[in-house]
Parts: structure tokens; C-alpha cells; sequence
């Protein structure tokens, strides 16, 4: 941009680096395993992109629906003009230096096409370009030189700067690969003086391209292909064995107008014995006139073997310009006795390790994890590496140290989808692949939808169909729920398994539940809780609010019991699942994880919740191993969770990741020994500021930078870490081993994380609803 912060047009679409599934590399698994690699869609035949009308607005009706960005996570329902003039007949005039504001409905998934119908009195020329985030204090700017600034600041790239010296002009910006992300419309206009533009409407079209991404309709992502009414997709399979299922969905996409008259999809299975499905596709019911849509499953089962000439073809009837998305075909083979094992993930989002029976707690809240423990190698001391959802998931899904895959920094909201992760891997064997999650920090919008056919991101334990919604947080995003996923709850994670028992799979559950402190009225009541809750939810809580909460509080000692009360509650539908697995037999096939993100704080060492501190309390996780023929015990050996996704890859018979910084934990679950190691764990709060602590042996050892400071406990002697052996003599040569450990494992991640400096200078950034449902969640501040 030029020096001068004056007019600007920008479309405020985050990026969200949503890259297509990358499968990873190496030789497939075990021989002895029936796997059948995923099919290669064919090209396709329809254009290279098919468009669709996203909206159509008049000027009139862009101002009513306009919204602007008060602070990166609060909405301000008005929309902003400055410079500009609404007249009487709906024509918008905007003089020199004007903005305008608007918040379009919809999600990208795929380039944008801006059309202007106007005039214009004196040349003109109009700016779109993309920001990196929205703008803190846009809202409250008193000038327009003001807001130019602020956006001069945080700039990531001019699109299209061009002159308007017609009466209409159009603009194609993007492509913006990847879900979720809101329409932020910032049109700004330079004219000559005394000139004006006229702006009597507005037209917005999305323009998907004709090749294979990640799509969210209802909040699921799924791997697909949009297919425009009118054409025909030919995807190319692999030879079929007998008992094979050929599983793909369709669904309409969102942003789409409504399907009238309904489309008409006609799948058709070729080889010796082809088969045929017709699928008809329209809106559901509605909620404020939006429409609630779903993706439709349509599967196939092989009754004879078919060689490897076999195609699923989709031929779409329907209105011109419509779009179905067709998920790419995933081929299943049928499970038998020299079939690998199954996996499944299982992630309970803000669990300390000392609530959980099997890890020394006495509070009796997790029976149902107590008794299955006892079939588990039970890990005493696994740490995650870092104290918040996003890095940790990262690391549980890619084996890779936060510092190196990159979503380490507080708020910063980056995407790991470049990285191949564990569901990649086993897609490429195979396997179906399902996740059932709670979104926020585990959405598909951080690239954790990679790899999956099925990722779901609404909290199957708090939806409208269950108690505990009521009293969940989500309460206030009631519409956000609805539109997404108003019909489910826990029955589908089990319908699910169910329905797969017979194929080799990969299931990740993942809820926020224990996050959120909010147990169902009647867990409350049957707790002694006083209802309602006396207190503000910790995750309504202002910065300013923590310092009031003091040990020995009744607000402190509420917060506790109601986690509790949480933890509980998650024990009995945990309980429900592992019923359901063993009743099938599945435990006799299944690799089973269980295990935490991390844990939470209660003013132990002077911090409250998580997201800040690196002592156990926060650091220290539950993490339970099942496999078959693994011989119960506990293991005393420091684990990490970046361990956890070499372990399943092996457990699995599944190639090793082609860059991993954890090391499969198989040898312990044999009995054998596993060598000596540093383990590194991290805070990166949104200050720049990284603290570190390392893990050596018996011995943790923690540096603060802001301000300085060193802290060494001894975790076996003293696992409440109370007492500092920094300044203690005969300590001196184990805290310079530690000191000088710290910065070796610092450099060698950093070494490695370089080779990522290209991909994260383009990370993606969250925003539109997903900055809502952060906010929701407590990380709004």
C-alpha cells in the first residue's frame, strides 16, 4: 500500500490453511493385512471451476445486514460507513475516502467473485485486499484516517487494486482454500475531487474449484469434490475384494441458494455386477430462514470380487448453477482374523491426571476409567507439551513438538494441516476414519480434519439432546449449534462404531466437557451444589476477575466441586462406550488411548484454569494404554503426548511418520526398557514470552523468561512440586546438567521447526464463527 492510510477495500476473510488431505509416505502396512489403498479420482469432466450465486444483495438490504468487528472475538451488530450516504431508493453514494463495512453470510470454500453494479461521477478506484486477522478497535475509530491505519497495520496482501471508470465493474479474488471462514466485506473507494460512486448493488459468488478439498456442511468435514447439475464424475477404484464397502456422502453446499426444485444424484458402481443409487438432495427444515443441511451417506457392498477396472461414477440433475459435493470414495475392506488392529483415540479435554483413580486420586469420581484401567499399561508420568488444547492436540495427532509443527503460541490460531498425522496414515491403510470432537480448538479450520472421512466438530456430550447443553457455555450460541449439528449427541458416537465393527477403523473422541464446568442440574444437586451456580463460569471470567478468586475462597473450593462434578459425569458415558466395545468384542482387536490434552489449575502454584504454568497440576496428564496381549502394569518412564501417535502407527502394523518427535512406546507396553530422554514442555503466552521446563529423569527443571527466573524440583520425591531446590548446594551439578540439557533441546527443535518457516509465514488464522465459539470458551481474552 502507498504511505497515504485513506481508502481501502478489503474482504476480512481469514485464512485458514484447510490444504487438501496430504496421505503420508512410505511403504503400506503390515503384508499380512487386507488393505486396499484409497482411490485416485479421475480428472474431472466438468470445468475447471463451477460458480454458484452466494448472495445478491441491494444496497438497502447490505447495509441492514452488515455487522463490523468491535475486538478480534465481539461482533457489533451495526454496520459502518464513513464517507458514504444511503438515499431514499437504496443507492448507496460514497465520496473520497469511504468505507463501508458489511459481514456476508456464508463460508469460502473456494475463490470469490465481488460484482459492483454502479456509476460512477469521476474516476474511481476500488481495493480488495486480504488481512491477516480482524481488527481490534475498528469499531470505535473516530476518522477514517484512523481505520486506514489500523488496517495499513495489519495488512497481509492487496488483491485487486483497480480503476472503476464504468457503471459496473467485477472483481475475482481467492482461491481461499478451506471451511468456516466469514465473509468480512471492507469496501473502500478513492475518487477525484468533487467525484462520487453510486453503488446500486452488490453480487457475491463463490467459484469452488473442480478438484478434491475439505468441505464443512453442519459443521462436518469431509474430503470432496463439488459436481455442478448438469455434469458427471467418474472416480476410478482399486480392484475390490468380496465383502468390501464402497463408502462416499453428498451433501449441498453451504452458501448455496436454496435446492428448488431438488437435485437428483445418481451414483453408479461399475464392474461385473454394477449397482445404482439415486440420492435426492434439498434443504431441511429451517432455522430463521437459513437452511439446516446434512451430508447424506450412500454406500455399496461388494458381493464378488471385481478387478481393478471398477469406477463409482455421480451424474447431478438439477437446476443450472447448482452444486453438490460428492465425498471422494473410500474403499473398506471387511475385517477378519489376520486383519491389523483397530485404533481408537480418546481425548478428555482439561483432565488433571489426580482425578482419575488410576493415577492416585481418592475422590472416587472415575469408576468406570478405574476398572478399565486395570486392563491398561497405566503411564504415571506423561506430560503434554504444552498447557492448551491446539498445541497438544497437534502433538497427539502428529507426533511433532508444538515448537515444531508451529501451533504453539497462544492465540496465534495456526493450522497443522501441512504436517501428515496419524489419520492420514490411517486412511492410506484402509481404515475408516471418524472423529467426533468438540470443535474450538480441535475444529477442522486447524487442519485436524485431515486424513479423516467423517470430523465432527459440535461436543457430542453438549448438544440440545442432552441435560448438560442447558447449562453448557454453548448455551449462548444456541443459533451456532442448531445450524450445525442440532440433532446429535453421544448415540452417534456409538452408532458409529457399531455401524463399522465389521472394517478396520480409526475413531477419535474428543469432548470439552470437564473444560466447561458445567454438570448437568441434577449431577449438581446430587453433589450439594448450590443452583444456580453462585458464582461467574471460569470461562466468563475477565482477566481482571482471576486475582479476586483466592485460595480457601468458596468460589475456588465451587470452581472444584463442579469440575468434579463434570468429570464425573464424562466417567459415565466413558463407561457406556467401553460397554459397548467389549459386549462387541472389539477390545480383542482395538489399540485403545486414553488420555488428556492437559490438566487444570487451582491455585496450586498461583495460577488458575490453564493456558499459563508449567507445573503438574496443569502439565501432568492421565494416559491409559489397551492392546491386545499387552500385559497390565505401571510405568514409572516420563512419556510425552507427541509419543502417542508413533505408538498407534506401530500398534497399528501402520508405516512411521516421516518426521516425528516422539518415539513409539510399544517397547514399554512389551515390558522392555526404552532409553533415557529429554522431555520438553512448554508455555508460549500470546505476550511473545516462552517458558520452558525439561524433564530429566526424577528431575523437572523450569526457566521462566519474563521475569527470569529458575525453579528444579525433584517429582518423585516430591510430586506436589513444593519445594525449590534452585538454591540448594548440593543440587548445583543437577540444575547446570539441566541448564545446559534445556538449551541443547531447545536448539534441536528449533533447528527442526525451520524447515516449517516457509508454511507457517502463510499459517492460517481463525475467524467469523469459529472466533465466536472460541470466545465462548473462555479464549476470547
Amino acid at each position: 500500500m502507498n504511505g497515504r492510510p485513506t481508502a481501502l477495500a478489503a474482504l476480512l476473510v481469514p485464512l485458514l490453511l484447510a490444504a487438501c488431505t496430504q496421505a503420508d509416505g512410505g511403504a503400506s502396512a503390515a503384508a499380512s493385512s487386507p488393505q486396499v489403498a484409497p482411490p485416485a479420482p479421475t480428472p474431472a469432466a466438468e470445468p475447471a471451476v463451477v460458480a454458484f450465486s452466494r448472495v445478491d444483495l441491494d444496497g438497502a438490504a447490505l447495509l441492514e445486514r452488515g455487522k463490523l468487528w468491535d475486538s478480534p472475538n465481539h461482533p457489533v451488530d451495526r454496520p459502518r460507513v464513513e464517507r458514504g450516504a444511503l438515499a431514499e431508493d437504496g443507492t448507496l453514494r460514497l465520496r473520497d475516502g469511504a468505507l463501508l463495512v458489511v459481514q456476508l453470510p456464508g463460508r469460502v470454500q473456494g475463490a470469490l467473485e465481488l460484482e459492483l453494479d454502479g456509476a460512477v461521477l469521476g474516476g474511481a478506484t476500488v481495493r480488495l485486499v486480504s488481512l491477516a486477522a480482524p481488527l481490534a478497535g475498528l469499531a470505535t475509530a473516530d476518522r477514517v484516517e484512523e481505520v486506514g491505519e489500523a488496517l495499513a497495520a495489519r495488512l497481509a496482501q492487496t488483491l485487486v487494486e483497480a480503476p472503476w471508470p464504468v457503471d459496473a465493474v467485477r472483481f475475482a479474488a481467492g482461491p481461499f482454500d478451506g471451511d468456516r471462514k466469514n465473509l468480512w466485506l471492507l469496501l473502500s473507494v478513492e475518487v477525484a475531487a468533487g467525484g462520487a460512486v453510486e453503488l446500486r448493488g452488490a453480487r457475491l459468488r463463490e467459484r469452488i474449484a473442480a478438484t478434491p478439498a475439505h468441505h464443512s456442511i453442519g459443521g462436518e468435514s469431509r474430503p470432496a469434490l463439488p459436481i455442478a447439475a448438469g455434469a458427471r464424475h467418474r472416480f476410478a477404484l482399486p480392484a475390490l475384494p468380496a465383502g468390501a464397502r464402497v463408502a462416499l456422502a453428498l451433501g449441498l453446499p453451504e452458501g448455496m441458494a436454496g435446492a428448488t426444485p431438488p437435485l437428483r444424484a445418481t451414483c453408479r458402481l461399475s464392474g461385473a455386477t454394477p449397482a445404482e443409487q439415486q440420492i435426492v438432495l434439498a434443504d431441511g427444515p429451517t432455522l430463521d430462514d437459513e437452511p439446516l443441511r446434512r451430508w447424506r451417506e450412500v454406500t455399496f457392498t461388494i458381493d464378488a470380487a471385481r478387478d481393478a477396472g471398477a469406477a463409482l461414477e455421480i451424474a447431478l440433475e438439477g437446476p443450472a448453477g447448482a452444486v453438490v459435493l460428492a465425498m471422494r470414495p473410500a474403499v473398506h475392506a471387511r475385517r477378519d482374523a489376520a486383519t491389523p488392529l483397530d485404533l481408537l483415540l480418546i481425548s478428555l479435554d482439561t483432565l488433571r491426571a489426580d482425578r482419575v483413580g488410576a493415577f492416585g486420586s481418592k475422590r472416587g469420581l472415575t469408576p468406570n476409567l478405574d476398572r478399565f484401567a486395570l486392563r491398561c499399561v497405566r503411564f504415571q508420568r506423561a506430560t503434554s507439551p504444552a498447557n492448551w488444547t491446539l498445541p497438544a492436540h497437534g502433538s497427539l495427532m502428529t507426533g511433532l513438538q508444538p515448537l515444531v509443527h508451529g501451533a504453539h503460541r497462544f492465540g496465534a490460531r495456526v493450522s497443522i494441516a501441512g504436517w501428515p498425522n496419524l489419520a492420514s496414515a490411517c486412511a492410506a491403510a484402509g481404515m475408516a476414519t471418524a472423529a467426533f470432537t468438540g470443535g474450538g480448538y480441535v475444529d477442522a479450520a486447524f487442519g485436524f480434519d485431515r486424513g479423516f472421512e467423517r470430523y465432527q466438530t459440535l461436543d457430542a456430550l453438549m448438544t440440545p439432546r442432552n441435560l448438560r447443553y442447558a447449562r453448557s457455555p454453548r448455551r449462548a450460541m444456541e443459533r451456532f449449534n442448531a445450524a450445525l449439528r442440532s440433532d446429535v449427541d453421544f448415540a452417534d458416537v456409538l452408532e458409529w462404531g457399531a455401524a463399522h465393527a465389521d472394517r478396520r477403523s480409526f475413531l477419535f473422541f474428543h469432548t470439552y466437557h470437564a473444560h466447561d464446568y458445567a454438570p448437568a442440574e441434577a449431577t449438581a444437586r446430587a453433589r450439594g451444589l448450590v443452583e444456580p451456580a453462585p458464582f461467574p463460569s471460569p470461562i466468563e471470567l475477565q482477566q481482571g476477575d482471576l486475582t479476586a478468586v483466592q485460595p480457601g475462597s468458596a468460589q475456588l473450593a465451587d470452581y472444584e466441586a463442579r469440575y468434579d462434578a463434570t468429570v464425573a459425569e464424562i466417567d459415565a458415558t466413558l463407561g457406556a462406550l467401553l460397554d459397548a466395545l467389549e459386549r462387541r468384542g472389539a477390545l480383542d482387536h482395538t489399540a485403545i488411548v486414553i488420555t488428556a490434552d492437559h490438566g487444570e489449575a487451582f491455585l496450586e502454584h498461583g495460577t488458575l484454569f490453564h493456558a499459563t504454568g508449567l507445573h503438574d497440576e496443569v502439565m501432568r496428564v492421565p494416559l491409559l494404554i489397551h492392546a491386545p496381549g499387552a500385559l497390565p502394569r505401571d510405568v514409572d518412564v516420563p512419556v510425552s503426548l507427541i509419543d502417542v501417535a508413533p505408538t498407534l502407527r506401530e500398534l497399528a502394523g501402520l508405516p512411521p511418520a516421516e518426521a516425528c518427535s516422539g518415539v513409539s512406546l510399544v517397547p514399554l507396553l512389551r515390558g522392555e526398557e526404552l532409553a533415557a530422554r529429554p522431555l520438553l514442555l512448554q508455555d508460549a503466552p500470546a505476550s511473545g514470552a516462552t517458558h520452558s521446563a525439561l524433564l530429566l529423569g526424577r528431575f523437572k527443571y523450569v526457566r521462566w523468561t519474563a521475569p527470569p527466573r529458575e525453579q528444579l524440583y525433584d517429582v518423585v520425591a516430591d510430586p506436589g512440586e513444593t519445594r525449590d531446590l534452585v538454591t540448594e548446594q548440593d543440587h548445583a551439578a543437577t540444575l547446570a546438567q539441566a541448564r545446559a540439557a534445556l538449551e541443547r533441546v531447545l536448539a534441536q527443535f528449533e533447528a527442526e521447526a525451520e524447515r516449517l518457516a516457509a508454511w507457517r509465514a502463510a499459517g492460517g488464522v481463525a475467524g467469523g464463527d469459529l472466533d465466536a465459539q472460541l470466545d465462548q470458551m473462555g479464549y476470547g481474552r
